[in-house]
């Protein structure tokens, strides 16, 4: 619950620019930025990315999240990074043409 607290608190900061991206419910990312928001390396193989994905899609999916009883505003956070997470790993998945 600390850690999208801490979510929670750097979004705030940057409320301008997440409201913007929520208006348009697109986000525009680049492939090094894919790598970063799947906490892996360029040179990394797809199954370690496919790891990385899987498990950062288990802790931010909406389902698990909701039985921890984790306020409305945190679920929309985790919402939000779930997007960027499919979108990173679509974006990984075409760079190298899988």
């Amino acid at each position: 619950k600390l850690r999208y607290e801490q979510i929670y608190d750097f979004n705030q900061k940057n409320k301008q620019e997440n409201h913007q991206k929520q208006e348009n419910k697109e986000f525009k990312i680049t492939l090094e930025q894919a790598y970063e928001i799947l906490q892996c390396q360029i040179n990394d193989d797809f199954e370690t990315i496919k790891k990385n994905y899987r498990k950062l899609a288990k802790e931010y999916h909406y389902d698990s999240l909701n039985s921890k009883e984790i306020p409305p505003k945190l679920l929309k956070i985790a919402q939000e990074m779930m997007r960027k997470i499919n979108l990173a790993y679509e974006i990984i998945k075409q760079a190298r043409g899988i």
